[in-house]
């Protein structure tokens, strides 16, 4: 039954489908939508000013289908314009859309349909399948979503409609598309979110259906949609259409709702975009493009919330943070996409110059996030400085000693928060008292010495590679030093003789360490001259704890409890999560803890307050099964 011999009134379906320059494919896509078993369909193909054989291919399918109609869009309108004239041009029950390079399977749009029919619902949602020569790829598999078949779902209910926000594996009712007034912005690319996102926040009821019913192609060429995705004007458009999808969901008020597109938006999609285009190194980027994609990522980052901005690794933080901030120059240095492996050979003044300011200028922006600031100072400060010291003259070295002040005066406190910070505070130190035949031999400690460990029973094994560092440095009598990540408690260890070259050292664990439940991290504590000096050993993070990055001795049955304080005015739970996930967890109370089981150690006093931290013994898997699986992942972990 065709649309000419029963009149728009009764025509069931209207698929739209706008095509530009898409000859190799277009027959393939549209064969594929008119074998769909609908009683009654119209299919209109909105031409954006092909100038390939695209349309002489649609042409030729619609002789010999009455149900196909050709539409040619004014000059340079878009994509965009060409869904919204179709959808002007749609008399079906229900909306559909396609792009001109895909395939429907058969079948897909009757159980659509046959879904809302039975529904009522306003819109119908189905699995889909990317492909490419030799690959099909699934995006859906591990959201569970289309597990089973589903009706009369709202956003409320089901959050992770926001996900997979692409058009054509979505059906609708003409009617609530009209009437939620959706339509297609202008936009270079992405313009499908924002309405989706209106959609699916508007409906009031969405169909889940358990099957595939959409094949999009990933198709090789430089004007394929994907291979733009992480050009600036692509990814500008891309954040711009994200701003406005975030004020859409924030619109709702449903915290739980909120909270998952943001989880979408910093660890998925936003995070693949932003990387993307750092890893393109488009050092001759418009600035007035980069100032509009500050603003939005500013105006995004303003909107989640901290909880989440703290879950970002490294990598992706200082990334969002300084391309908000503007700073693509500083951006396109992080180790991750300046493409340098060795870290200078010289002392750079006018780049460490630049962080320090840049750190400054974060700090003030956001002054409660030393994270950054700690990160700026470790990547673009500490590290160069220590691979390029061993080489620097007398005048070199002293000449930063004004650098060293500044970084001080401004920067003291973020920095000494960070977790590494005891392994470059000497850095600070020295250079503030100018001796740099000491900060040399500093610099050689920490370039040579290497360790991996790992806990066996009630020892430690240190896995060490150690080149020559000079007399200067007493490793004869190098102390291992103990650090509690929850509480600071620290405990000294044995004297460790490091052997030169590669070589294996085993320990005894100091009893409170064996005993003590938590995590530690593990230091070198060495001497240069009548200064002391600290190096992190142990840098590997376990699964589950990004947050404490230490180890975990084995726990025996009753723990070691240190000297505690007699108020309780702070609970933190640091645990190991089974499936690897952080778990850490913190919250106030009132009440003293009287739990025997619970370890109490005090934190330096603030004030006239005396700070209590009581960490409940965790339940811990084997550290060394723990290590392998890092190890697995990671491949050998070695500090810089």
């Amino acid at each position: 039954m065709t649309t000419a011999e029963t009149g728009p009134d009764v025509v069931e379906l209207s698929v739209v489908v706008p095509v530009h320059n898409v000859g190799p494919w277009i027959e393939q896509c549209l064969k594929s939508i008119l074998d769909q078993d609908v009683d009654s369909m119209e299919v209109i193909v909105v031409d954006d000013h092909s100038t390939d054989d695209t349309v002489e291919r649609i042409l030729s399918v619609a002789q010999g289908d009455p149900r196909l109609r050709l539409i040619t869009a004014p000059p340079r309108r878009g994509g965009a314009h060409a869904r919204n004239r179709g959808v002007d041009l749609a008399v079906g029950e229900f909306l559909v859309f396609a792009d001109g390079d895909d395939l429907v399977p058969r079948g897909s749009y009757r159980r659509m349909v046959e879904a809302l029919r039975e529904s009522g619902d306003d819109m119908a949602v189905g699995d889909f399948l990317k492909f490419r020569s030799g690959a099909t790829v699934s995006h859906t598999k591990r959201s569970r979503l289309f597990v089973r078949p589903r009706s009369g779902v709202t956003l409320v209910d089901l959050p992770a409609l926001l996900r997979n926000r692409a058009i054509w594996h979505k059906m609708f009712r003409l009617d609530f598309w009209l009437e939620t007034g959706i339509t297609f912005p202008q936009a270079a690319r992405s313009n499908d979110i924002v309405p989706m996102t209106r959609a699916v926040t508007s409906a009031r009821g969405v169909s889940i259906v358990p099957k595939v019913v959409y094949l999009y192609r990933d198709r090789p060429g430089t004007q394929s949609m994907t291979r733009q995705a992480t050009r600036l004007t692509g990814v500008l458009s891309y954040f711009e259409q994200e701003l406005e999808c975030a004020r859409i969901v924030v619109g709702t008020r449903y915290l739980h709702v909120i909270q998952e597109y943001f989880d979408v938006f910093l660890f998925a999609d936003g995070w693949v975009h932003l990387r993307g285009y750092l890893q393109t190194r488009d050092v001759d980027a418009d600035p007035d493009d980069l100032e509009r994609l500050a603003a939005a990522l500013r105006g995004l980052l303003s909107l989640a919330t901290r909880q989440q901005l703290d879950r970002l690794g490294d990598s992706a933080r200082r990334a969002f943070l300084l391309m908000a901030n503007g700073r693509l120059d500083l951006a396109l240095r992080l180790p991750e996409y300046s493409g340098r492996t060795d870290g200078g050979e010289h002392v750079d003044s006018a780049a460490l110059a630049e962080a320090l300011d840049l750190s400054n200028e974060m700090y003030m922006r956001v002054p409660d996030d030393t994270e950054i600031v700690a990160r700026i100072f470790l990547d673009h400060v500490a590290h160069p400085l220590s691979r390029a010291l061993p080489t620097s003259s007398d005048d070199e070295i002293t000449a930063l000693t004004d650098f060293f002040h500044r970084l001080g005066r401004r920067h003291g406190r973020p920095i000494r928060q960070h977790t590494d910070w005891r392994s470059v505070e000497p850095l600070l130190r020295l250079g503030t008292k100018g001796r740099p035949e000491a900060l040399r031999v500093w610099a050689a400690f920490v370039a040579s010495v290497r360790g991996d460990v790992r806990v066996d029973g009630d020892r430690l094994v240190v896995e060490t590679v150690r080149g020559p560092v000079g007399d200067a440095v007493d490793l004869g009598s190098t102390r291992l030093l103990f650090v509690h990540t929850v509480t600071g408690a620290q405990v000294e260890g044995p004297v460790l003789a490091l052997p030169v070259g590669s070589g294996r050292t085993v320990v005894d664990l100091p009893a409170e360490v064996a005993g003590g439940p938590g995590s530690w991290r593990l230091y070198l504590a060495a001497r240069i001259d009548d200064e002391h000096v600290q190096y992190r050993l142990a840098r590997e993070a376990l699964p589950g704890e990004r947050s404490t990055n230490g180890f975990i001795p084995t726990p025996v049955e009753t723990p070691v409890v240190l000297p505690a304080t007699t108020t309780a005015t702070t609970t933190a739970t640091t645990t190991i999560d089974p499936a690897g996930a952080e778990a850490v967890d913190a919250e106030s109370t009132d009440e003293p803890v009287d739990d025997p089981s619970e370890l109490t150690a005090p934190l330096p006093a603030t004030g006239d307050e005396a700070w209590t931290i009581v960490v409940p013994a965790p339940e811990v898997r084997r550290v060394d099964q723990a290590l392998a699986r890092v190890r697995r992942r990671l491949g050998a972990l070695k500090p810089r």
